[in-house]
C-alpha cells in the first residue's frame, strides 16, 4: 500500500477520534427514568474509565442495564452529562454526548478525579 494509499485509508477509519481521551477512574451515577421511581431519574453508580470532550466510557455490570439514553452524574462537583450509547461491551458502556462538552469541564472532571485519588491515596499512607 503506497504512503498515500495508507493515510486516506487512515483518514477514512470511523473510529479516529476526534478529541483526546483522559483516563479518569471516578465514581459518578448513571441516571434514567424509571417507572417505579417517584423522583422520575434514579441509576447505578458506575465508574466513568475515560472522557473526553465528545465521550465517556463507564464501567457497568451488566452493560444491558443502561438504556441508549442516560445522564452521568458526577455528584461532587455538581456536573451533570447527558449521554447516550454508542457502543457496549462486557461491563462497559460507551456513550457520545448530543454535543461536545468544553474543555474546562473535561479538565475540572479528571482534576478532581486525580485529586480524590491522591487524598485516598494519603490516606492510607497515614493510616498504615
Amino acid at each position: 500500500m503506497s504512503e498515500t494509499a495508507a493515510a486516506l485509508h487512515y483518514q477514512n477509519r470511523s473510529h479516529v477520534r476526534k478529541h483526546e481521551r483522559f483516563p479518569v477512574k471516578a465514581p459518578a451515577r448513571a441516571l434514567f427514568t424509571h417507572e417505579s421511581t417517584l423522583r422520575g431519574l434514579d441509576g447505578p453508580e458506575v465508574m466513568v474509565l475515560d472522557i473526553s470532550q465528545g465521550g465517556i466510557a463507564i464501567e457497568a455490570a451488566p452493560s444491558d442495564t443502561i438504556p441508549e439514553w442516560f445522564y452521568v452524574e458526577f455528584s461532587d462537583i455538581g456536573e451533570r452529562l447527558t449521554c447516550y450509547v454508542a457502543g457496549r461491551s462486557p461491563g462497559r458502556v460507551h456513550a457520545q454526548f448530543p454535543r461536545d462538552i468544553s474543555a474546562d469541564t473535561v479538565r475540572n472532571i479528571a482534576d478532581h478525579a486525580r485529586n480524590t485519588h491522591m487524598n485516598a491515596a494519603l490516606d492510607w499512607l497515614d493510616s498504615h
